[in-house]
């Protein structure tokens, strides 16, 4: 009698091992529709800092969702009221550059010549 449960033990154990071995193949597969929900935070490979001009948009190449590759066209700018703001800016920035050589005669004169500008030394007289 005794011969009887010693086989049946190994044979057991096998079978224990092989049911153990397809439980974990089964929760271990991946399948293409496995979601997998865990905590974390994703950072992106790339940043581009962009800064929208002032103006109207004129027309749009892509909506939302669209994908995009280097050098395709999002969206044109009405640049009327850009180059207009672009001539006032050049304009200020003429008209300051005037004051400041209206107010200091020999940086002008410097400018002029390609020399140093008079005056302007830090320390006593040389006396």
């Amino acid at each position: 009698m005794q011969s009887a449960p010693r086989s049946f033990k190994p044979v057991f154990i096998m079978c224990l091992l092989v049911g153990m071995i397809g439980a974990l193949a089964y929760v271990f597969q991946v399948r293409d529709n496995t979601i997998v929900r865990a905590p974390g935070i994703m950072y992106p490979r790339n940043y581009v800092r962009l800064q929208a001009p002032t103006g109207r948009v004129e027309k749009v190449f892509k909506k939302d969702g669209d994908d995009v590759k280097a050098g395709d066209k999002i969206f044109v700018f009405d640049t009327d009221e850009l180059e207009i703001l672009q001539k006032q800016a050049a304009k200020d920035c003429e008209g300051f550059q005037k004051e400041v050589d209206d107010r200091n005669p020999s940086r002008r004169e410097a400018l002029e010549t390609g020399s140093r500008p008079r005056g302007g030394t830090h320390g006593g007289s040389a006396g």
